[in-house]
């Protein structure tokens, strides 16, 4: 039946859950694809300075390390691969 917005979906939840691993997710680094991008995205860290950087580093790590196990030891390999 082809989709037609005047019939009414029917959604019926099931009780089943699926639970995230954090052990089975693969986060990877952001490359954005133009070269000047990347330049920008470097000069506006650096001026962020230090303090600020500190207290944005600190955000995605509370926000992101439930999702990722050894969140900082990820961004550090991160790190050296490029």
């Amino acid at each position: 039946m082809p989709f037609n917005s005047h019939h009414k979906l029917e959604v019926k939840r099931k009780p089943n859950k699926i639970n995230m691993d954090t052990a089975r997710g693969f986060p990877l680094p952001h490359l954005p694809d133009n070269p000047d991008r990347i330049s920008m995205i470097i000069l506006r860290i650096v001026r962020l300075g230090e303090t600020c950087a500190g207290l944005l580093i600190a955000d995605v790590i509370r926000d992101f390390s439930n999702r990722h196990e050894d969140l900082l030891r990820i961004f550090e390999r991160h790190l050296k691969a490029n």
